[in-house]
């Protein structure tokens, strides 16, 4: 049986997602990293790092948060569109 509640989005849905979607990553002024996640639906949705001493600069922790913040916003568009899928499913 599984642990996962009904109408939820779980971790594992959100990085099957990822693992199927395509991530790129700029630099900007060696302080700003961008993450971009295209969905396979071609929506897009970015995550920013950045540090405050452009000395202080490391691309790989760059990009790793911004990575995180992109697959945050992820989780949000992922709710509000299970929400949304089950309140129209009630006809509401």
């Amino acid at each position: 049986m599984s642990n996962e509640l009904p109408n939820t989005v779980t971790k594992d849905a959100l990085d099957q997602l990822v693992a199927q979607s395509n991530i790129e990553y700029a630099v900007f002024g060696n302080k700003l990293t961008v993450a971009v996640i295209t969905l396979p639906c071609n929506f897009k949705v970015t995550g920013e790092a950045s540090c405050v001493d452009v000395n202080n600069f490391d691309k790989a922790l760059g990009e790793k948060y911004a990575l995180e913040k992109a697959v945050e916003k992820l989780w949000e568009l992922e709710g509000y569109l299970l929400a949304n899928d089950l309140y129209r499913s009630k006809g509401e």
